[in-house]
């Protein structure tokens, strides 16, 4: 497993994950790992060229906190043999990323249905959160810019990169979101 989630920033979206990555992550009582596909969302086998179904959502439709066969999706997907279900669910992703995401990934693949996931205990807020980012003419990683309150950080220096200060910043931040 890697040692850290690496996001790919992308201008459009703001981020997202690399192609055929693995990861484990842990964030209190919850551990698990995950893995991508050839396009950075969590799906099995190849990339289709047509689905049936797409999803697109934040970590909810990811499936945070379970394993790879674990997540909603996938289990819908094994319930409905000979259907193609792709997820193109994005962890601390944005009403707006989600159909950037949709745009760009989903319909190319001419799903006859499209299921839009959220979560109303967090979108308000990410979805103000992206609005600020577009604001700010899209300063580089979104995934980045937004843990580190609105800013990229320039220097790459332990303290930077200190796991203690980015888990006060995560505190701090749930302190101060609704709902959290």
């Amino acid at each position: 497993m890697a040692e850290k989630v690496s996001t790919i920033e992308d201008p459009y979206v703001g981020f997202l994950y690399p192609p055929d990555f693995s990861h484990e992550l842990g964030r209190h009582d919850v551990r698990f790992s995950f893995t991508t596909d050839e396009k950075g969302f969590r799906n099995s086998g190849p990339w289709p060229s047509a689905a049936d179904i797409v999803v697109v959502g934040d970590s909810w439709t990811f499936g945070y906190g379970v394993e790879d066969r674990e997540a909603w999706v996938a289990q819908v997907d094994r319930r409905l043999p000979g259907t193609s279900i792709v997820n193109l669910g994005l962890i601390g992703g944005a009403p707006q990323q989600y159909g950037r995401i949709y745009e760009i990934f989903g319909r190319p693949l001419r799903p006859k249905l499209l299921i839009y996931g959220l979560f109303p205990g967090n979108d308000l807020h990410d979805a103000r959160q992206f609005e600020n980012w577009l604001a700010a003419e899209s300063p580089g990683n979104y995934d980045v810019w937004r843990f580190f309150g609105g800013q990229v950080p320039r220097s790459r220096s332990l303290l930077a990169r200190s796991y203690l200060l980015q888990s006060i910043r995560s505190i701090w931040r749930g302190l101060q979101t609704p709902f959290s």
